[in-house]
């Protein structure tokens, strides 16, 4: 997330919008937001359809949660590309970026 708020501006301008889904609450969302002064969308799915439809649900954890994840989704609603994190292995933000400029 770190990574994300420092090149904000990068992905803004290559034409992306960043948005995070969580299965956290609104209030837990909001209060990150504002401790973190994240710049970007962040959606609660305290219901997990979201995360289950893309098929990254973690029932195992706490409640259930979303494995940490990243789509690049294009204006079509198309994915464009996917990075599931079961290894906890990230994708840098520069990868993203440069995938987010093929569009």
């Amino acid at each position: 997330m770190k990574g994300l708020r420092r090149r904000y501006e990068q992905f803004r301008q290559a034409g992306a919008q960043i948005v995070t889904v969580s299965a956290d609450s609104v209030g837990a969302l909001a209060k990150y937001k504002e401790n973190t002064s994240a710049p970007f969308v962040m959606l609660s799915d305290t219901d997990r359809k979201v995360i289950k439809e893309y098929g990254i649900y973690n029932p195992s954890e706490h409640d259930g949660v979303a494995i940490p994840s990243i789509f690049i989704v294009d204006k079509a609603g198309t994915v464009r590309f996917a990075h599931v994190e079961r290894t906890m292995v990230r994708v840098r933000n520069k990868k993203l970026l440069e995938e987010v400029q093929k569009l």
